[in-house]
């Protein structure tokens, strides 16, 4: 990028900012927004498709529908007749729908003779102009540009709002997470900023490292001169988490317990902590993300007077707001004012049937335009009125026992199953014997935490354990050109990772799947490696 590239495009990222952050979200206006969204979804719903489907023909969506011979006539015909959550099924059918790997551009897209592949700016906002550019190094692989608009920001903002202020109470707020300072840009614009924001993240001395310090401390400054002052992060790694232990068991001290947003696993790591070193951090609430939240998990919490909620959520779509009064773990509400919903089945890693979900935004201006995308998770969904914030808004659709059954989620960090299948099939055979069915990832869960393990085969014969999950995390890089050192290293800090030697699993029909995740249940002892 040119010097007057660069200094065009940080003027128009700090004055998207100032923007931004000069126009605040109250909870009411988030609560009228969300009223709006649920009254005009259907009418929402087909404008954009007219808007930006229809009228696009570089969108993939567009390509699906005519490969299927769908006009936009009989899309109008079929919500008439099926509804909104009736409507996305019948063209899933007919084959109008994208896998996460379609989506992302890491596979082409194939329909009978039709085959082509996705982009990035093939499914971004056309309504909306970015305000910043960058891209990856493309060192492993062709290098993909990014786009940041705070039009899309705005867009996630108020489903955000409505979880966090819905839940405060006049709790402080702080969270903890990989480090990126969008969670403390929604809520600058609230009316409760975050007190505390810790990330997992230290500075990398590298040139995505430098280029990342460089990113936040500017977006600070542009805060901070607007008038609403972000918290700067602070490390904490998630072996040794006493800066958050200790900012979390003053304000219990203080007699105002925090309202505290991290990934479940974080959050038993923080309990964990709390309870070796003697802090008390009882009445904390806990919401949580990324991964599910589990029984094991739950009684951690519990077991330190803590309770917890829990949101569900994707890079491109927020998908679920913390239920009030769950009747599950996990329960969450349906966003139904920006997301339609549908189920499919779907086959797990250990062959069992599940009913996966399958998503449509329909907002009108949402940063990615969704159409039957596979989340690759399942879930229960329900309808009930539970007497809470959200179903008072006339959010009734709920979802539980949200689990994956095509990616890793441990620690919080996704890992998609079609790229691990590479290292498990190919990497670690190429590098130390054997062959297809002797490697095997398995995810469990022990004492509320999770734990990785690699699985290789007696078969195999004699290997160091290190150098196997040294293999492993590097491999995880190669297969993630974006983000993949990040991914990695949250692993390696979280030391979940370790080497099993037995025949790996095999399902009822003596299949050898390359990911197997375990519900529920102990993962067997293996050698663990820092």
């Amino acid at each position: 990028m040119s010097l007057i590239s660069s200094i065009r495009s940080n003027y128009s990222y700090a004055a998207g900012l100032r923007s931004y952050l000069l126009e605040p979200m109250t909870l009411e206006q988030a609560r009228a927004d969300a009223k709006r969204g649920l009254a005009a979804r259907t009418q929402s719903f087909l404008e954009t498709r007219e808007r930006r489907v229809y009228r696009n023909p570089r969108s993939p969506y567009f390509k699906l529908l005519e490969h299927a011979g769908i006009e936009l006539e009989s899309v109008r015909n079929l919500v008439h007749e099926a509804g909104l959550e009736g409507a996305p099924g019948r063209l899933y059918d007919l084959g109008v729908y994208l896998t996460q790997e379609e989506f992302k551009g890491r596979e082409p897209v194939r329909r009978g003779t039709l085959e082509f592949t996705t982009s990035i700016s093939d499914l971004s906002s056309r309504n909306t102009r970015p305000v910043m550019e960058y891209q990856s190094s493309g060192s492993t692989g062709e290098a993909t540009r990014f786009q940041y608009d705070f039009q899309g920001l705005t867009g996630w903002m108020g489903s955000h709002i409505l979880s966090h202020l819905a839940l405060r109470e006049h709790r402080p707020i702080a969270a903890w997470e990989v480090g990126s300072l969008t969670r403390p840009l929604f809520l600058a614009k609230a009316s409760s900023p975050l007190e505390k924001y810790f990330s997992t993240n230290g500075f990398r001395w590298t040139a995505e490292g430098f280029r990342t310090a460089v990113l936040n401390n500017y977006t600070l400054l542009v805060a901070r001169l607007s008038g609403r002052p972000t918290p700067r992060p602070e490390y904490a790694t998630r072996a040794h988490p006493l800066p958050v232990v200790r900012w979390l068991a003053e304000k219990v001290e203080e007699g105002t317990p925090a309202l505290f947003r991290c990934s479940a696993s974080l959050g038993a790591r923080t309990c964990l902590f709390a309870a070796e070193h003697g802090f008390d951090i009882s009445g904390t609430l806990f919401l949580l993300q990324g991964e599910p939240y589990t029984p094991a998990k739950a009684e951690v919490l519990k077991s330190l007077g803590a309770e917890a909620r829990v949101t569900y959520s994707m890079v491109e779509a927020s998908i679920g707001q913390p239920c009030g009064n769950p009747a599950e773990l996990d329960e969450v509400h349906l966003g139904a004012d920006r997301i339609a919903l549908i189920q499919r089945e779907k086959v797990t890693t250990s062959g069992a049937v599940v009913p996966g979900l399958v998503i449509t935004s329909v907002s009108p201006d949402p940063s990615r335009l969704l159409l039957n995308l596979e989340t690759g998770d399942y879930a229960d969904v329900s309808r009930r009125d539970c007497g809470c914030f959200f179903a008072e808004l006339g959010f009734e659709t709920h979802l539980s026992g949200i689990r994956s059954y095509e990616k890793l989620t441990s620690e919080g960090i996704t890992f998609m199953g079609s790229r691990l299948y590479q290292i498990v099939e190919e990497v670690l055979p190429a590098a130390f014997g054997g062959g297809p069915g002797n490697y095997q990832l398995i995810e469990a869960e022990e004492g509320g935490l999770p734990r990785v393990s690699v699985v290789v085969s007696p078969r195999v014969g004699p290997l160091d354990d290190a150098a196997v999950l040294a293999t492993v995390l590097h491999g995880i890089k190669l297969t993630h050109p974006l983000g993949g050192e990040l991914m990695t290293e949250q692993w390696r800090q979280a030391d979940i990772l370790r080497v099993v030697r037995r025949e790996p699993y095999e399902t009822r029909t003596q299949k050898v799947p390359p990911l197997h995740v375990v519900h529920g249940t102990r993962a067997q002892e293996g050698n663990a490696v820092r």
